[in-house]
Order: structure tokens, then C-alpha cells, then sequence
């Protein structure tokens, strides 16, 4: 955004976390992690207790590598609100980068409990249902997310891939 754009939005809305949380996410499209970090931060700072933005916020810290603040963040969302799936869903794609898949799943499995309905935490616990060569459970999970998103094409070539291992090359195929 040029800065003109930037005092657009804010001017007369300072103080306004729903315009600094939409402005952030213009910054994550545009590959702004650093404005995005920035706007999201100063969302926590007008919100305190904004379990979106600091799971918003970690989330951008885990694409940066910044898996400590991530886990800051995440952890505080936490504090926030024990149910936050997004934050457990966090958590454990920190576990996962750090090649802990069975904390990462452990995790998923928390973030299902309580967010049947995540997608990412479906997807993820998938991936480490792959990782640890747990075929039939990655298939599972990746056919969860393929009916919860009504096709998402990633979910449906890992669910392929999770079914080729169990010999399924019909649905694997389909």
C-alpha cells in the first residue's frame, strides 16, 4: 500500500482495531509480513485480549521462521481462551517445523476437540499422519478436509497420496 493509501484507512480511525486488522491482512496479500506483524501488534495494543490477532499475528510469525514469538502468541491466545482451535492448530505447525510429529498430533487432536470443524487443523494433522507413515489416518483427515471445504484441491492430492501406501490406487485415482 503507498503510504497515502495507509493514512486513508487510518485517518479518523486511530484507535479503530477493526480497520487495522483488515489493513494487515491487505499488507499479508500483498507479502507485507513486516507492516502486517506491525498492524496486528498495534490491534493487541487497542485489544488486549484479542485471541484473532495474536493467533493472526503468530500465524504470520510461523511464515516468517519466528517460531519463539509464535509460540508467544500462540500460547497468550491460549491464556485468552482455552477452546482457541486456531491457536492449538498454531502449536502444533510449530511442533511439526520442529519435526515433532507426535506433540504436533497431539495438539491437532486438541484443536479437533475443540474446533471440529478447523480445516487447518484437519490438514496439518494430516501432514503428520504422513510424516509418521500413519497412511490410513492421513486419509482419513485429508477426506474430513476435502468434505469440509467441498473440494479443496490440496486436501485431495494429499488424500491420494495418504491412499497410494494402503494400496486404494481406485480412490487414489479418483
Amino acid at each position: 500500500l503507498a503510504s497515502a493509501d495507509v493514512q486513508t484507512v487510518l485517518s479518523g480511525q486511530a484507535r479503530n482495531h477493526s480497520a487495522r486488522r483488515g489493513l494487515a491482512q491487505t499488507y499479508l496479500a500483498q507479502g507485507d509480513t513486516t507492516n502486517a506483524i506491525a498492524q496486528y501488534s498495534e490491534v493487541i495494543h487497542l485489544r488486549s485480549n484479542d485471541v484473532q490477532a495474536y493467533t493472526a499475528r503468530g500465524v504470520v510469525h510461523v511464515a516468517r521462521g519466528d517460531l519463539a514469538s509464535a509460540r508467544a502468541d500462540f500460547d497468550r491466545a491460549l491464556e485468552l481462551d482455552s477452546t482457541s482451535a486456531a491457536a492449538y492448530t498454531g502449536l502444533g505447525t510449530i511442533l511439526a517445523a520442529e519435526y515433532d510429529h507426535a506433540g504436533a498430533i497431539e495438539l491437532y487432536n486438541l484443536a479437533v476437540n475443540v474446533g471440529p470443524e478447523s480445516l487447518g487443523a484437519y490438514l496439518n494433522r494430516g501432514r503428520s499422519y504422513l510424516a509418521t507413515e500413519s497412511y490410513a489416518r492421513a486419509a482419513s483427515d485429508f477426506a474430513r478436509v476435502v468434505a469440509l471445504s467441498k473440494g479443496e484441491v490440496e486436501a485431495r492430492l494429499l488424500f491420494a497420496e495418504a491412499l497410494l501406501p494402503l494400496n486404494d490406487y481406485g480412490r487414489a485415482l479418483s
